[in-house]
């Protein structure tokens, strides 16, 4: 997870196209301590960014989840090169120095200056950027996970409490100590700290980098850092009938009428 200072929220609130920035940072953040840290191996590394904008009260919190593959693919032999450690402290300076400047270069030197020198004085450790392991124990439990996580709204139904046709009750977890708090707002008030949230068109709030990227030419031998129940998992996501379940929640061989399951008969042409 890739965070800002809260001083900076509103100027991606101001202009979103900005959001873009957050992205080209953690990935120049990752991508440079790879190869430094790998450099005898030549390692193009492999992760997913996603953008959320929202916080679990609804505030506006712009951050990058990124989900990281524990290796990266030897540019020299081909083989998959394990990486069991990330460093905190270098992602945070680095993540903060590039996008201050960056910032700075956008908004102009007269505007911005004094906002980033004290933000530099506030945040001496940089920003806030973890990266905990996987805790899951299955590739199956990970890819659910990862699938309702990347997609799910910005508030689920289930936490809404109470609406009196003026007041919403809603509940959320406080992220610094995990203590659940209760808030009641006006309508009006829910309904814009939502919209805030929706997604410019067209603009991709989810992007693959590395081995990840379509636009990179690798030849990767899958054998030697796939096991066998990972390459299973993947094998049945890549059937027509899996990607349209997932992509509409809708099972295309069950018919919508009678609500069985569909047998295939035959094909005909004109």
């Amino acid at each position: 997870m890739f965070t800002i200072a809260e001083e900076l929220r509103p100027f991606f609130r101001q202009d979103r196209r900005r959001f873009q920035y957050l992205f080209d940072v953690s990935a120049i953040t990752i991508k440079y301590w790879v190869k430094e840290k790998y450099k005898k191996y030549d390692i193009t590394h492999a992760f997913i960014s996603i953008l959320h904008t929202f916080g679990r009260n609804l505030c506006f919190n712009p951050h990058i989840q990124m989900i990281l593959l524990d290796g990266g693919i030897s540019n020299k032999n081909k083989d998959f090169i394990k990486i069991d450690f990330f460093s905190y402290p270098f992602f945070r300076k680095r993540f903060m120095k590039i996008l201050l400047d960056m910032l700075e270069n956008d908004i102009g030197k007269k505007d911005f200056r004094k906002l980033k020198n004290e933000i530099y004085l506030n945040h001496k450790e940089g920003f806030y950027v973890f990266a905990p392991p996987s805790k899951f124990k299955s590739y199956t439990e990970l890819i659910k996970y990862v699938c309702r996580y990347v997609a799910r709204p910005v508030m689920a139904e289930s936490r809404i409490i109470d609406y009196n046709g003026t007041y919403v009750t809603f509940w959320y977890q406080r992220h610094k100590d995990n203590l659940v708090i209760i808030e009641k707002v006006h309508a009006f008030e829910f309904i814009s700290r939502l919209i805030i949230h929706i997604p410019d068109k067209n603009f991709k709030q989810i992007r693959f980098y590395g081995a990840y990227h379509n636009s990179t030419k690798i030849t990767i031998d899958v054998a030697k850092f796939l096991s066998e129940e990972k390459a299973k998992v993947i094998k049945s996501l890549n059937t027509w009938k899996t990607m349209i379940t997932l992509s509409f929640s809708v099972n295309p061989l069950v018919c919508d009428i009678c609500n069985t399951f569909m047998e295939y008969n035959k094909s005909t042409y004109p």
